[in-house]
């Protein structure tokens, strides 16, 4: 008579949606013309279940920013730096998109919603994406022979060479420049200058000094320090007194910073 008591619930159901995987048409693009076309390649393994959509999300920086949104894997793009094309799986009823802002909210928040991200939305946003990496004329002659040819990880951002882009390399690639003068000194110089450079990229650089009206007085040569921060010292003992011009030279990257020299 005692028999075997059940208590019956109602089951949550399966959260089944799946962004699946999505790579590069090709990491490394060169803005022409003031712009760069980005494309995602969907691997095809994505589960959309009935009543789902499929979105693509475009970041751009290490804290996946977005910048656009697209029902394909196409964007169009101004700025230099990285990027990223998303997949996001979603249901349109549960997941309401009016919350992004672009430029401001970033990838990380919207997973966050998700199952996936310790939220409560069922819906897959595949938070690696697909790496685009947009440079300008300049870095594009230096850094084609590195990433235009060789595989990318998509999570370290690193070519099977073991060249890896970095917080310095971002920067290089936003100012299409991977080189700054960080000091010089003494200024007024009598007998020798000391410039400070820091590299972000291991290149040669050409260095020459011009005088108030754009004229080579002095070219001291080249240098290949690597990257990181160093210092060459220039022998100026020979100029007259009077303003002149350090000039570093990288392709048709071109820095200065003014001096004065003291007899």
């Amino acid at each position: 008579m005692a028999g075997a008591a059940f208590n019956v619930t109602e089951c949550p159901e399966e959260c089944i949606a799946f962004a699946g995987s999505i790579a590069s048409e090709d990491f490394l693009e060169c803005r022409i013309g003031g712009s760069a076309t980005l494309v995602g390649i969907p691997d095809g393994d994505a589960i959309v279940p009935a009543g789902y959509q499929t979105l693509y999300v475009l970041t751009r920086g290490q804290g996946l920013v977005i910048q656009q949104v697209n029902t394909q894997p196409v964007f169009t793009v101004t700025q230099l730096g990285l990027y990223r094309i998303h997949t996001l799986v979603y249901d349109p009823a549960t997941l309401d998109l009016s919350i992004v802002q672009f430029g401001t909210t970033t990838g990380f928040d919207v997973n966050g919603l998700l199952i996936q991200g310790g939220g409560s939305i069922c819906a897959s946003l595949d938070v690696t994406g697909a790496p685009h990496l947009v440079v300008g004329p300049l870095l594009c002659f230096l850094l084609d022979p590195i990433f235009g040819v060789t595989p990318v990880d998509p999570q370290t951002l690193t070519a099977s060479n073991g060249t890896r882009v970095d917080d310095k390399m971002l920067r290089a690639v936003e100012q299409d420049l991977p080189m700054a003068i960080t000091s010089i000194y003494p200024n007024p110089a009598v007998d020798q200058l000391n410039i400070e450079v820091s590299l972000d990229l291991d290149v040669q650089v050409e260095i020459s000094i011009l005088n108030a009206v754009g004229q080579e007085v002095l070219v001291p040569g080249t240098m290949q320090p690597g990257v990181g921060n160093s210092r060459m010292t220039i022998d100026v003992a020979g100029l007259p007194a009077g303003s002149y011009m350090v000039r570093m030279t990288l392709g048709e990257g071109v820095i200065t910073e003014r001096f004065t020299k003291l007899n």
